[in-house]
Order: structure tokens, then sequence, then C-alpha cells
């Protein structure tokens, strides 16, 4: 059904489709003319329309409008800090990890890349002060440029110092006096982001006030022994997701120790399956990758129909059949960022 759809789609309206996702406007001259001779659905062609568009530096309409808001970078600005422990994070470095992600993201849909590489890609982008951030050598000048990671600890997004920042608490707050990074935030983060599983909704006076959280002792190292209790229960679930990430500080710098003792990066998925660090929690998300993938359907098909403020919505259970035509088209061409948005623009409800 969602096929017989697409084709009594208008070329004027698979344009004008393409347009909006691609680079929020209207069509450009090249695209209507393919319009006006005719030649949109010849094979290929509005996928090489897409790839086109893609590589254009209009495109960063795409990244600001869905990407950004989706992965929540542009919350970055508002993550709270303490200047007396942290004065590096500034309005500066806030704006050079958004836009080491904006890049990365947009050289992604330049090269026409597996959607899957968001999550495998080996290298980023860093001017001088942001390699000096992450401990990176051999990198000069206020240019971003792209580096390789110089090993397999850092892959794309998980690797990037704007969500690891986002998802830590670089501040004293309940229920620690020390800055930590958030197990809540960071597994919730990966739940949502790569399986597509919504976090457990907040139990009133969960915890309980006389909940035996110490205050010198970070969050993930208090999670691995909290006591049996309502929390734990819902937690164990995917406070573990972000134990592989626990080798990123509170401003994404690797570290191998913490306080007096060596980083525990060991966790487990809820079927058993166990990972240590970033490169095998990587390694065991991928696994799972048609989660992903449906994931991305979803949220791009809510924000074709919706705009920014619909990206987050719930997936009515009427569109799920045009997420799996998407996904079948787009695997054709291994999910390639043009094949995928191709298939949006095909199957998008009228």
């Amino acid at each position: 059904a969602a096929t017989a759809s697409a084709m009594r789609t208008p070329d004027a309206v698979l344009a004008q489709r393409l347009a909006k996702l691609v680079w929020s406007s209207e069509p450009d001259e090249e695209l209507r003319n393919a319009v006006a001779a005719g030649t949109l659905r010849a094979t290929g062609a509005l996928q090489a329309e897409a790839r086109r568009m893609l590589s254009d530096a209009k495109v960063t309409a795409f990244v600001t409008g869905f990407f950004s808001a989706w992965l929540g970078v542009d919350q970055l600005g508002g993550v709270k800090s303490d200047p007396s422990l942290f004065p590096e994070l500034d309005d500066r470095l806030r704006d050079d990890l958004q836009h080491e992600t904006a890049l990365f993201i947009q050289d992604q849909l330049r090269k026409d890349s597996s959607a899957l590489e968001l999550w495998t890609a080996d290298y980023t982008f860093l001017n001088d002060r942001l390699a000096r951030h992450y401990g990176v050598s051999g990198v000069s000048g206020a240019d971003f440029r792209r580096v390789t990671w110089p090993g397999r600890e850092r892959a794309g997004l998980l690797a990037q110092g704007s969500i690891l920042t986002l998802t830590a608490r670089p501040y004293v707050a309940y229920p620690v006096a020390i800055p930590t990074t958030s197990p809540a935030e960071r597994g919730k983060w990966v739940l949502s982001h790569f399986l597509g599983v919504p976090p457990p909704a907040t139990v009133a006076n969960v915890p309980p006030a006389d909940f035996p959280f110490s205050a010198r002792v970070p969050l993930v190292t208090q999670s691995r022994s909290f006591p049996a209790s309502p929390c734990l229960t819902c937690h164990r679930a995917f406070f573990p997701l972000s134990y592989g990430l626990e080798n990123f500080d509170v401003l994404g710098r690797w570290r191998d120790h913490y306080g007096p003792g060596d980083i525990d990066a060991s966790g487990s998925m809820v079927d058993g399956t166990t990972f240590n660090g970033p490169a095998e929690l990587r390694l065991a998300l991928l696994q799972r990758q048609d989660a992903f993938l449906s994931l991305l359907g979803e949220r791009l098909l809510s924000y074709a129909v919706g705009g920014p403020a619909a990206i987050n919505w719930p997936t009515p259970a009427a569109r799920m059949p045009l997420v799996r035509a998407v996904l079948r088209d787009a695997s054709t061409s291994g999910y390639s960022w043009s094949s995928v948005v191709t298939a949006i623009v095909k199957h998008l409800p009228d």
C-alpha cells in the first residue's frame, strides 16, 4: 500500500518534499527542471537529486533542523557548570563541541555514507583548542579540519564531547557533592537514540529520602551496588549502557583513572550481552542495528510531517507500515543517506 501511494505522488510534490526535508526551502532550478522534463521518476533520478542536495552547503538546514534537535546537541548551551571546577567549559568550548558534531554529520551526509556510520566513523573535526581538550596532538590553528582518531576508543557520536558533556553533571548537586558523569542521562541517551526505547517514567517518591547515597562517590560507582529497591528494578535495564562510556569524563575527555582507582567500563545489556569500554559497547549496539534504523525512519518521518517540534512525537501505529517501506527501499543502497532521504520523500503520508 505504501509503495502504491508513492507511485501516485506527482513529481512536483516529490520535489517540494525533497527540498523541504534537506534544505528547508523550495526546489532549486535544477530540481524544477527535472520536474518540467518529467525525468524525476527515471530509475535513480530522485536519489541522484537527493545525493546532489545533500552535498550542497545548504544541507546545514537539515543538520540544524533535524540532527541537532534530535540528538539534543542544541541544548548544550544550557548545560549547567561550576566555573570554579571547570573554567574551560566556557561559551567558546560549547560552540566548538557543537560545531564538531555539526561538521561530522554534514560530512557524513556529503559523502552519502551509510546511516550506521554515525556510530562507527573513525574521525572527527577539530581545531587547536578542541584538539588540546581531547589530548590530540598535531592540530594547529582556529580552523576545523578532519582528524582521524588515534585508536579504537573513539568513534562516531558516542566519542563526541557535545553528547558526553550533555549527559554529565559538571557541577555539584544532589545526590552527590562532586561533579560526576550520569548513568541515568548517558544510559537514557543511548537507550532512546540508538535502541529507540523511551526511558521508563519516573516513579513518585523514588528514591526515598533515606536512600543510602554517598555524597563523595560518583553516581556510576554507586549505581553498581545499589541495594534492592524500586530504583534498581527500573534502572538496571539502562544504567549499564552508560558504563561503557565511563572512560569519558564529564567534558568528554579520556581518563583511565578516577580518584584512587581505575575506571571500570564493563557492563551488560538486559539480555546478558557483556562489553568493556566504548569500542565493545558500540559493537554490542551495532549487533542490534535494526533498532536504530527503525528509530531513524520513525524520527525522520515525524520531522518531515511536523518539523522540529514533531521529532520526538510518539509514532502512530498507522505510520509503521511507512517506516518499514522506507527501510526496505533504503536497504538496497546500504542505508546511504541519499537512499534514506529518497525513501522518506516517496513514502510521506499525503
